[in-house]
């Protein structure tokens, strides 16, 4: 009976001393840990913000119409938008349009134009000649869906900010924009660096990965590639 007992105690007094132990060893590891972020998230981090931050979009519409009574006239589409511009689109020649949605008819046949808007870009009204012509009626007139052009607004990023992206600060970025063609522009958290003198220690791991982007070139939606590098560690 007492070897058991003694047993038991024993038992206890083991199991106490493990428990202290454990306690003493998160207390002695707490004030060093610091959050374990995946690489990849680190990547979407910077990533959603650079699009998010630098992003235009131009929307082009295509609007036909047919059946017209005659030339030289303009006919009232009714559009969505009131800030825009029209260009014909067999060659991209600008049009003579108002806020209002009229645009003017240049043939009795197919009258094809994009018309083109955005809240990136502002568009003058351009009458042109319709001061001088008369309304006209259509008999066919269809207006397709938005095609939306999405990109960066240049070949670098104007008020790069990037201290409430949630970035960790024991963690390090590099940014890299390439245009075919031209000089890469490179970014840190510290804004604007040198692409070639800011690196990473040579014994740290970088985790890297890139993609091919594009950027909107004009407040026609004309778009241009860039590929986007990323260098995290």
């Amino acid at each position: 009976m007492g070897k058991r007992g003694t047993s038991h105690i024993d038992w206890v007094i083991s199991i106490g001393i493990f428990i202290v132990y454990v306690l003493l060893l998160l207390v002695w590891i707490k004030p060093g840990y610091e959050p374990v972020f995946e690489q990849d998230t680190l990547v979407s981090i910077v990533k959603n913000n650079i699009e998010k931050d630098h992003d235009v979009e131009v929307l082009k519409t295509l609007v036909v119409a047919s059946g017209c009574a005659a030339a030289n006239g303009y006919y009232n589409f009714d559009l969505e938008v009131n800030d825009f511009k029209a260009v014909k689109l067999s060659d991209g020649v600008e049009v003579g349009h108002r806020p209002n949605g009229d645009i003017e008819i240049y043939g009795t046949g197919k009258n094809e134009y994009w018309v083109i808007s955005s809240e990136d870009f502002s568009y003058d009204s351009n009458p042109g000649p319709l001061e001088t012509l008369a309304p006209i009626d259509c008999t066919g007139v269809s207006i397709g869906e938005n095609v939306a052009k999405k990109g960066l607004s240049g070949f670098s990023l104007p008020g790069f900010n990037p201290s409430n992206w949630g970035f960790p600060s024991s963690r390090e970025f590099k940014i890299i924009l390439t245009n075919f063609g031209g000089s890469d522009v490179c970014y840190s958290k510290m804004g604007s660096v040198n692409c070639d003198s800011f690196e990473s220690d040579s014994n740290v791991p970088v985790y890297s990965n890139e993609w091919r982007y594009n950027v909107v070139v004009n407040e026609n939606g004309d778009l241009e590639p860039v590929l986007i590098t990323i260098l995290i560690w």
